[in-house]
């Protein structure tokens, strides 16, 4: 599955070969009409000879001048959210690079919480909420059907994606389809197909650093590789039919469930509140799904699994921890790093382009101002370059870990599975709200995490 960034380049691609398209059917289309005025053909008279014109050459011109018009609104599209997202500059300011090709400078920039806004208002379902509203209906219930303001896919781009061996008889390791620890754990109900992402350049909380995919089924089934034994080993030339044989390899693997978790909460506005644009778009944008991402953000990292909780890192059976004692807090991050290292089923595709470690902010701050003998800041001063890094690793600082601990993972082994993107519904049928003319605004989303191997995330204590 692609990023949001390779969509947008490959969008832009099939823009280039549109115009090109485009522009030879146009030369053709002229110069067609050109022969045509030599030959002495006039297409207003020629009913025929206008038809086979408009079949060779004006049909698919004009279809072609449709879909590149659809191209360049997509593109115009993917700009806003770009520039919602801090990932392009805002067109309205003066500074260069301010208009590009994609979002022409007269258009104002809105942010992803007016995008949403926007669909919510635009919809049929939202329309029908106002006449009540306008027309001070004395009867019957007001209700807003679920409005998905964000898709599936939308959402995953919003948020805003790596036992020890017993000598056995030849053939008792081999690969099954009928045994649950062998590839049978591989038949499984819409297998899910994995998704690796890198870690974003600047993520602001553990949620940024999950690579996100969708899934249409409430469950997500995969598979963890509970052991393998390389057997790799230089062999001489069989001289007999005793001697020359390899080694023989084993691998075992286990199967995992996780079900699609519901995460949302509402908040009661009066009708008169809701005339107020200003107010529902505070509601929706800073306050509902604000608080629905800070919430997925929790779960992620120590969900419990109980229903209806998803299932955290935290909660994974593989689940490394490293605790201080008596090692400085970088030691103690480098041996978190050295456990996840020599696990046998990470080392072997373990990717540092995708380790990350988060700490609590109050415990990066303390980390960061550590000084040497001589006064020194041991991870530079405070007029070095920006960022935040240890070991070579990003540091995320989220004040969803308590002081003290911290997160060392390789984030390509675990994936988000979105199957609701953000959805915004209402109605002023609960309780009495109906005759004091309150009204529930209720945002929720479905998601679940995978994660391929628990052993790829160790936590950091006694910091």
């Amino acid at each position: 599955m692609n990023t949001f960034t390779e969509t947008i380049t490959e969008t832009r691609a099939q823009l280039a070969v549109v115009e090109r398209e485009h522009g030879e059917l146009r030369a053709a289309l002229d110069k067609r009409i050109e022969e045509a005025k030599a030959e002495g053909v006039d297409f207003v008279k020629d009913e025929a000879k206008y038809q086979e014109l408009k079949e060779k050459l004006g049909d698919p011109l004009q279809a072609k001048s449709n879909e590149l018009q659809g191209l360049r609104e997509r593109l115009a599209e993917f700009a806003q959210i770009q520039i919602a997202m801090g990932e392009a500059p805002d067109p309205r300011s003066n500074g260069p690079g301010a208009e590009t090709k994609d979002q022409p400078t007269d258009r104002k920039a809105q942010s992803v919480g007016d995008v949403g806004v926007k669909r919510l208002v635009d919809s049929p379902q939202w329309r029908g909420v106002k006449d009540h509203i306008a027309e001070r209906a004395s009867s019957g219930y007001l209700s807003l059907q679920p409005v998905e303001i964000f898709t599936a896919e939308e959402t995953k781009a919003l948020l805003g994606d790596r036992a020890s061996w017993e000598a056995k008889a030849a053939g008792d390791n081999v690969v099954t389809g009928a045994s649950a620890t062998s590839a049978g754990a591989g038949v499984i109900n819409d297998f899910l197909a994995r998704y690796v992402d890198l870690v974003p350049f600047a993520p602001n909380r553990l949620l940024d650093l999950i690579p996100k995919s969708t899934t249409d089924s409430d469950t997500i089934d995969y598979l963890t590789e509970t052991a393998f034994t390389n057997a790799a080993a230089e062999t001489a030339e069989a001289t007999s039919g005793s001697d020359g044989a390899l080694a023989e390899a084993a691998q075992t693997w286990a199967r995992v469930q996780d079900s699609i978790q519901l995460v949302g909460h509402y908040i009661p506005a009066t009708t008169r509140g809701l005339e107020d644009f200003g107010q529902l778009r505070s509601l929706v944008q800073r306050k509902l799904i604000g608080g629905l991402m800070n919430r997925l953000n929790l779960q992620c990292y120590s969900g419990n699994g109980t229903s209806p909780n998803i299932s955290g890192f935290t909660d994974r059976s593989g689940y490394q921890t490293q605790a201080l004692g008596t090692d400085s807090r970088s030691d103690a991050v480098l041996k978190a790093v050295l456990a996840i290292r020599t696990t046998a089923s990470v080392n072997d595709n373990l990717d540092p382009a995708a380790m990350a470690v988060v700490f609590d902010p109050a415990d990066w701050v303390d980390l960061r101002l550590e000084k040497d003998a001589n006064g020194n800041y041991t991870y530079g001063p405070p007029s070095g370059p920006v960022g935040f890094s240890i070991w070579g690793m990003p540091v995320v600082q989220d004040m969803i870990l308590t002081a003290g601990t911290g997160l060392v993972g390789s984030f390509d082994q675990c994936e988000l599975f979105i199957r609701r993107g953000v959805t915004i519904s209402s109605t002023d049928s609960h309780d009495d709200w109906f005759i004091s003319e309150i009204i529930a605004i209720k945002a929720t989303l479905r998601a679940a995490l995978a994660v391929y191997k628990p052993a790829a995330f160790c936590g950091l204590t006694g910091f």
